[in-house]
């Protein structure tokens, strides 16, 4: 008789499915079938490691058989993988390595196999899922079965990696500016310049980055606006080659800026999506983050800020000390680094334990493509810290010009901030081009 298998389900303690370094992943492994089974052993595996994997089209010279030098295209393909842990024990049955005596029977019905593993103290980076490449962590559980295919089901979970945006050089202004003379033919006009400033350099999703602006336009011509967003860079190493990726996950945009005007946003508020945290611990998967803020040229080439910034898997606490802003660079960017430290271990009185939301746009099947007998839903969507309902508290804000048009965000009541937007301007999340979700926070 044909054994039938019910289910075969992997499941964590209390629905947990986000660790950090050096804790426990527990759970269950449930096996039901419909007759007794006769197998070596039922195993559990738990992995951690980091794959790329691109081609790239090249072309090279080929002599053909009759002595002809011609040009052929081929694929070169680039791959690397980089392994955390790999950790085995069996559930039920004989030793893995025991292939002495009869094997044992498992009766009809269901059954439940308890398991946990203790991961790694130290050297875990965040989970991700990209393109080219990526960082997982999953359980794989098999029916070790003598003289035919095995049964097999896999369920993936996420790590973060410890980045506290609490930490003192995350929680410092940075700003940065430029000036632009804009020339047309043989015409030349007045210069543009630019200053922006971000509230601090480390953030969370679902916290909100509060952006001050000022452009002064003494060209001839209307601006397109002020634009500002934030964009990932994805990098993998392979074969002493790197690959390079970016997208832009969340965008605001301002109105035009007419000739002889000045332009000002006072802590105008774009949230952070759902998106993974800045990668410090792998050595072939590099993420990174900047706020971008782009003066819009028409028919020329914009003016460009770019400001680096971490996103992190520990949330803001309002407990630090006043902080004072300097000077600014032509060009560059400056951490502004003040002088007091905090003091104590930090929960703030506004302190609230992290919650997790999707990634956006980043659901993936973690099944090899050609891989059979895999039971159970294989997909999986990273989960990263979310803070829900994030309170922004302005500094007072300095005066604006009388001649300018600005556009500002006042902290909101109630659990919700505002943002007061003038006419045809406009704030989104960017969508990745499957059509995945937002990944939670708004702005409104």
């Amino acid at each position: 008789m044909t054994t039938k298998i019910r289910a075969f389900v992997l499941s964590f303690s209390d629905g947990q499915e986000v660790f950090y370094s050096g804790q426990t992943v527990s759970g269950k492994c449930l096996l039901s079938i419909d007759a007794p089974l006769k197998a070596r052993g039922v195993r559990l595996a738990i992995k951690g490691e980091a794959h790329v994997f691109w081609t790239k089209l090249k072309s090279r010279r080929k002599e053909s058989s009759v002595g002809v030098d011609r040009g052929e295209n081929y694929t070169e393909q680039y791959s690397s993988r980089e392994v955390y842990f790999n950790l085995r024990t069996t559930l039920w049955g004989k030793g893995e390595k025991d292939r002495k005596g009869d094997n044992p029977v498992l009766p009809a019905g269901e059954h439940i196999m308890p398991f946990a593993f203790q991961l790694p103290s130290s050297g875990l980076p965040s989970s991700f899922e990209g393109e080219h490449g990526h960082i997982r962590y999953w359980l794989e559980a098999t029916v070790d079965r003598p003289w035919t295919n095995d049964y097999k089901t896999k369920r993936a979970f996420t790590v973060h990696d410890v980045i506290d945006v609490n930490l003192d050089q995350m929680v410092v202004p940075i700003e940065a500016n430029d000036e632009r003379t804009l020339c047309c033919f043989c015409c030349k006009s007045g210069p543009l310049y630019v200053e922006a400033r971000l509230d601090r350099c480390g953030y969370c999703p679902g916290e909100a980055i509060a952006i001050s602006t000022c452009v002064r336009n003494f060209t001839n011509r209307e601006m397109r606006g002020t634009r500002a967003r934030i964009v990932q860079t994805a990098e993998y190493f392979a074969q002493g080659s790197r690959h390079k990726s970016m997208r832009e996950v969340a965008l605001t945009q301002g109105v035009p800026i007419q000739s002889g005007l000045t332009d000002e946003w006072h802590n105008r508020l774009m949230t952070v999506p759902a998106i993974p945290p800045t990668t410090l611990q792998c050595r072939i998967i590099r993420i990174t983050y900047i706020v971008e803020i782009s003066v819009v040229v028409p028919n020329g080439v914009d003016v460009t800020l770019e400001l680096p910034i971490t996103i992190g898997t520990v949330p803001f606490r309002r407990s630090h000390p006043p902080r004072t802003r300097g000077g600014g660079g032509g060009g560059h960017h400056h951490n502004h680094h003040h002088q007091q430290r905090r003091h104590g271990g930090g929960g703030g009185g506004d302190s609230q334990p992290p919650t997790y939301a999707e990634a956006m746009g980043n659901t993936v099947t973690i099944g090899e493509p050609n891989e059979r007998y895999v039971i159970g839903d294989l997909r999986y969507t990273p989960l990263y810290a979310y803070v829900h309902d994030y309170h922004f508290h302005p500094s007072p804000p300095s005066a604006s010009s009388s001649s300018s048009t600005s556009s500002s965000a006042q902290a909101g009541g109630g659990g919700s901030y505002q943002q007061a937007r003038a006419p045809n301007e406009r704030t989104r999340l960017i969508q990745d081009a499957s059509g995945g979700g937002s990944g939670g926070g708004h702005t409104s």
